[in-house]
């Protein structure tokens, strides 16, 4: 079965770290405008996001079934980019992750 270009859409769960120049809120604020704040750690300072629509996987350059979601997820102020990158294929498989 050969691979379209509507395959090689993903969507993406980050984990991001708060350095603690922003308040919390509005670093929240600004995730929420551009998909979903799953989890919240106000005491380790980190945040886990869902991007909510889906982007280009590098695969389409590479010929390979896999992605970097780290430059599509977007970066709030007083956050570096995320820590931890879930890339996934489809939006269903967000619930086998239990996202």
């Amino acid at each position: 079965m050969a691979l379209t270009m509507g395959d090689m859409h993903w969507y993406a769960v980050g984990r991001y770290q708060l350095d603690g120049t922003v308040p919390m809120d509005t670093v929240l604020a600004e995730l929420a405008a551009a998909g979903d704040v799953i989890d919240v750690d106000e005491d380790g300072g980190y945040v886990m996001f869902s991007l909510d629509t889906t982007f280009l996987s590098t695969a389409k350059n590479t010929g390979a079934l896999k992605g970097d979601a780290r430059y599509a997820l977007p970066r709030p102020q007083g956050c570096e980019r995320p820590v931890e990158v879930i890339n996934v294929t489809r939006k269903s498989d967000m619930h086998v992750l239990d996202f």
